[in-house]
C-alpha cells in the first residue's frame, strides 16, 4: 500500500462482503469519506516509514457500525431429510385426478 493507491482507494465506493464459509450473510456499501481514518493512518505511516504498507485492514467492526446493509440473510439453512420413495409429492399444478 503506497499513497498511489490509498489515492485511488479515496474515489471509489466500497463494499465489503461477510460469508459464513461460502454462503454471503451481509453486504455493507461505504462512501470514501466514512473510510477516510483509515485512508489516513495508512498514508501517515508510509510518510513515516517511506515503504509501502503490507495488506492493512479494515475491521469488520467498523464496517458494521459505520457502513450501510445493503443485504442480510438472517435464515440458516435447514436440514432437509430425504423423502420417502414411495411418496410422491403432490404437483399443485396439476389438474385434479392426476
Amino acid at each position: 500500500m503506497n499513497p498511489v493507491i490509498i489515492g485511488k482507494y479515496r474515489k471509489v465506493k466500497w463494499c465489503f462482503a461477510v460469508y459464513e464459509g461460502i454462503e454471503l450473510q451481509a453486504a455493507y456499501f461505504m462512501e470514501p469519506k466514512q473510510l477516510e481514518p483509515y485512508f489516513s493512518k495508512w498514508e501517515a505511516k508510509w510518510n513515516l516509514d517511506r515503504s509501502d504498507i503490507n495488506n492493512p485492514k479494515i475491521p469488520l467492526k467498523f464496517v458494521v457500525q459505520n457502513g450501510r446493509k445493503i443485504f442480510s440473510t438472517t435464515l440458516k439453512p435447514v436440514p432437509v431429510k430425504p423423502v420417502s420413495p414411495q411418496l410422491k409429492p403432490k404437483d399443485t399444478e396439476a389438474p385434479e385426478g392426476e
